[in-house]
């Protein structure tokens, strides 16, 4: 399929912020279905958002959202039938993609907004001779009180005025009706409101787990951003395109990072003074401390990082040890102990310190 449209690289690098700011959104409220599931994320690929689900290595489900944006209330007009026409396009290349997929394969093709949509249709009056039946306005909306809607639970009045104004005689395309949603998005229009309700949706996932929701917004924004700016291989646009992948493992880390080094500096804030003296970290040394169990959490996700990952390993066949202390600085202090006397390491003796309380850190969210 080539579709100059689709180009997802440099020159639509700006003014897609709501997009970004949607698939996060979507990636928190669905948090708990999400987390355990193998999946991928394309921001501005066929569609602006695309969702895929894996089964093994095929495909078994797409969600494609055409996100858009308005200053008034969605009607059925000139511009509106535009873009729902371009939305059973992308549901028609899903369906004759050679991407491989699974036998019960499914996609949805969803109209997406942060603006209320009013479907509506007139109903004109019947004169029967005898009565005279007044005309009658059909309304559906898709607001925050009804925000997702299927093409097939619209009224039969304002389905068949779309179809007849769609002018749809292509069967294929007829066919990806069924696949049709009509969403609202519980988004403000201003972009900083936007990342204020992200902060409150974070905070509400992860609670005191997350310290700083403001820099965890900005950390997903940075992934995705890696992708925005890869161009489509000659306006190809495919989904065998992995350049345009965020993978849900790249999501997961980044949000496992963020919640790690929460935790992280919150204990070193609350038990400074104990383990300080307990690991003997001088005073002059202890903002040094911080730089390098924050790196330490970085580390553990680079295996190149061989002394930080035995240290991490070493915690893990350790954690016995959690349910020896009563107190989290005295097992922090035994487990720097007992690896120092097991292991010659090459690392600053600082940084030891350092690692074994991030590993701890690390390690105890998983127990």
């Amino acid at each position: 399929m080539v579709d100059k449209s689709t180009n997802a690289g440099v020159h639509a690098s700006t003014g897609f912020e709501l997009q970004k700011h949607c698939a996060l959104f979507i990636i928190l409220e669905r948090f708990n279905e999400l987390k355990d599931k193998d999946y991928f994320v394309c921001i501005e690929h066929s569609d602006d958002i695309i969702f895929g689900f894996f089964d093994l290595r095929h495909l078994q489900k797409i969600e494609a959202y055409q996100v858009k944006k308005s200053s008034t209330i969605w009607s059925i007009n000139e511009k509106w039938r535009e873009i729902i026409k371009g939305i059973l396009d992308t549901g028609k290349f899903l369906s004759e993609d050679t991407f491989p997929k699974t036998d019960d394969y499914s996609h949805k093709i969803s109209f997406l907004s942060n603006q209320t949509s009013t479907l509506k249709v007139k109903i004109k009056g019947v004169d029967n001779g005898k009565e005279n039946k007044k005309d009658s306005t059909i309304i559906s909306n898709i607001d925050e009180a009804n925000s997702s809607v299927t093409f097939y639970s619209l009224p039969i009045e304002i389905r068949d005025k779309i179809k007849k104004d769609l002018a749809l005689e292509d069967n294929s395309l007829i066919s990806e009706l069924n696949n049709l949603f009509f969403e609202y998005i519980d988004l403000n229009r201003k972009v900083k409101e936007q990342k204020n309700c992200l902060r409150g949706k974070c905070t509400e996932v992860f609670g005191n787990r997350i310290a700083d929701p403001e820099a965890a917004i900005d950390t997903i924004m940075k992934v995705f951003r890696k992708v925005e700016h890869e161009f489509n291989q000659g306006n190809i646009t495919r989904m065998l395109d992995e350049s345009k992948r965020v993978y849900s493992t790249e999501i997961k880390s980044a949000f496992d990072i963020i919640t790690t080094k929460s935790m992280a500096f919150k204990l070193w804030r609350e038990q400074k003074k104990e383990l300080g003296k307990g690991l003997a970290i001088p005073l002059s040394q202890r903002e040094n401390f911080e730089t390098q169990f924050d790196n330490s959490i970085d580390f553990f996700k680079d295996l190149s990082q061989v002394e930080h990952n035995k240290i991490l390993k070493f915690v893990e066949e350790n954690r016995n040890m959690f349910d020896q202390f009563y107190d989290e600085s005295e097992c922090i202090i035994e487990l720097y102990n007992t690896y120092k006397n097991k292991y010659n390491c090459k690392l600053d003796d600082l940084v030891i310190k350092a690692t074994i309380f991030a590993a701890y850190i690390k390690i105890g969210e998983i127990v």
